[in-house]
């Protein structure tokens, strides 16, 4: 969220909506992404050099109603997405739990070396099941083994960038949600004002979200997941679309003027969001 001065802007609602005004299908052309593919452009996340949108992999290894995602098709969505410019990838154990690691370790294994990967531990895991156990575990015992099994499953001797996913309160680390039916009436303004925006900027709705999100500060690197090409492809065209100082402090006005009703995550999940670890003793 902003701080200060600056218009307070649900950022999650903001690209929930983009997802629900993307839902549509696909048609042959996406206005923002060029057949000669430009350039995604490049920000530095402290020592690490990424590109500036990267790619969320939590959901590959997840089984739909319609659809039921292969291996090969999300190796090839990884690949792809390297071939264009990305070079951000993004999983966690609790993604599977543990099968998405493997996924995208498998997926980048030919270019590994030029790509920045990031998981995260936190959640109680069983290390050897991955079944999932009640609470959170970040004992510095359990970060040890638990990072031992990421790297085996990312074939890689390193994770870049190595987070806590959820911060439990006992521990430091060493080192109803707004889509429910009752509140897509109300939520529905926001896809609305993607659409108006994607129309004027000759863009899609998930790239005005995405580029929106760009915009607010140059050290935030978007991280949309989709087990779809042709949605891939339009999320890192993203890159392209471009506002104005005016047209940015007008969009940021119009979101803002939006009220987003429901929680921003379920209710078993967000007791432990937002949740500080307790001070230091000694």
């Amino acid at each position: 969220m902003a701080t200060g001065s600056e218009p307070q802007l649900n950022r999650r609602g903001f690209l929930i909506s983009a997802g629900m005004a993307a839902g549509a299908p696909m048609g042959a052309s996406l206005p923002a992404q060029a057949a000669d593919h430009p350039p995604i452009g490049r920000r530095r996340l402290g020592t690490l050099e990424v590109s500036a949108i990267g790619i969320g992999v939590q959901n590959m290894s997840r089984t739909y109603q319609t659809t039921i995602p292969t291996r090969s098709e999300m190796w090839s969505i990884i690949r792809t997405a390297f071939d264009r410019g990305v070079t951000f990838f993004d999983a966690a154990e609790a993604y599977g739990p543990h099968e998405v690691e493997r996924i995208l370790g498998e997926g980048i294994a030919p270019f590994r070396d030029k790509v920045v990967i990031t998981s995260k531990f936190g959640w109680n895991i069983d290390l050897e099941t991955g079944a999932r156990r009640p609470g959170l575990n970040s004992r510095p015992d359990h970060i040890k083994q638990a990072v031992e099994g990421m790297l085996k499953r990312l074939r890689t001797d390193r994770i870049d960038l190595l987070y806590q996913h959820r911060v439990d309160p006992e521990r430091h680390p060493q080192g109803g949600e707004p889509i429910l039916p009752e509140n897509l009436p109300q939520n529905l303004s926001l896809v609305q004002l993607l659409k108006k925006w994607a129309l004027q900027k000759q863009a899609t709705p998930a790239q005005i979200a995405l580029a929106w999100l760009l915009a607010q500060r140059s050290w935030i690197v978007p991280i949309p997941g989709t087990t779809q090409m042709p949605h891939m492809l339009e999320n890192i065209g993203a890159a392209t679309v471009r506002f104005s100082a005016a047209e940015l402090a007008e969009l940021n006005r119009q979101v803002s003027a939006i009220q987003i009703h429901g929680a921003r995550l379920p209710e078993a999940v967000q007791v432990y969001s937002g949740v500080e670890a307790a001070p230091r003793r000694g």
